[in-house]
């Protein structure tokens, strides 16, 4: 998903660490990872950082969810 992602937008991410960051605080889950990914979409980073995954997870943990509670 990430190679398509960077191939479409290049935006210069490394896929490999990214990938890692994600699975790190998702363990691969589908929903979660996804909303990593919507998040840093939605603020229009063009720079895929390991710093917007991180703040991706702590503002997706600030929503009311009925997955998260």
């Amino acid at each position: 998903m990430l190679g398509e992602y960077e191939k479409d937008r290049q935006t210069g991410m490394d896929i490999s660490k990214i990938s890692r960051e994600i699975y790190y605080y998702t363990n691969g889950y589908p929903f979660l990872a996804s909303s990593i990914c919507k998040w840093i979409d939605e603020k229009g980073s063009r720079v895929w950082t390991v710093e917007m995954v991180q703040s991706a997870v702590k503002e997706i943990l600030k929503e009311k969810n009925r997955l998260l509670s």
